[in-house]
C-alpha cells in the first residue's frame, strides 16, 4: 500500500495475483509482469486501486481489475506483457471499474500501435461498455469499462 506521497508500487508475478492500493498522491501502480519464454505464464489476476491523485495503473498480464479512484488517472495497456515463444503478444481482458471523463481519465493503448478506427466500442448494458481491438492485427483484446457509456468513449478518452 502506498502512502500520502507519490509512490511507485509494483506487484511480483504471481499465479494468485496481487492486490495493490496507491493511497494519496500521484502514484504509478503496476501489476505482476512476466516475459515467458517457455512453460506457462505465471502472472496472476491483479486488483489495482489508485486511490486519490492522478495515478497510472498498469495491470500487466492476467485478467485485472483497475480502479483509478479520484483524480485524472491513466489506465495503461501494452502488448509486451505476456510475450511468449508459443503465444502471440498480450491479449487484454481487463476491467476498468470507475472510468470518468469528468475526472479526465484516459485509456493508454499506445503500446498497441492502434488508431481510434481500430476500436469496436459496444454498450453492453446501462453501466458497462466493451472495447474490442486488434482482431485484424493478431493482437486481440476486450476491455470492459464500468461507469461510462459508448457515446462518451470518443477519441479523447484514449491515448493512441
Amino acid at each position: 500500500m502506498g502512502t500520502i506521497g507519490n509512490d511507485t508500487l509494483e506487484g511480483a508475478a504471481s499465479p494468485t495475483g496481487n492486490r495493490i492500493r496507491g493511497g494519496l498522491g500521484d502514484d504509478v501502480v503496476l501489476g505482476g509482469r512476466t516475459f515467458t519464454t517457455r512453460g506457462t505464464n505465471t502472472s496472476g489476476d491483479d486488483w489495482l486501486e489508485g486511490g486519490e491523485g492522478n495515478d497510472t495503473l498498469d495491470g500487466g498480464a492476467g485478467r485485472d481489475v483497475l480502479i483509478g479512484g479520484a483524480g485524472a488517472d491513466v489506465f495503461r495497456f501494452d502488448r509486451d506483457y505476456t510475450y511468449s515463444l508459443s503465444t502471440p503478444p498480450a491479449v487484454v481482458d481487463d476491467t476498468i471499474s470507475d472510468f470518468s471523463l469528468d475526472q479526465r481519465d484516459r485509456i493508454d493503448l499506445r503500446g498497441y500501435d492502434l488508431r481510434f478506427a481500430d476500436l469496436a466500442i459496444r454498450q453492453v448494458d446501462a453501466t458497462r461498455v466493451e472495447v474490442s481491438f486488434g482482431a485484424s492485427l493478431v493482437i486481440g483484446g476486450t476491455l470492459t469499462i464500468i461507469g461510462a457509456t459508448a457515446a462518451e468513449l470518443t477519441s479523447e478518452a484514449f491515448l493512441l
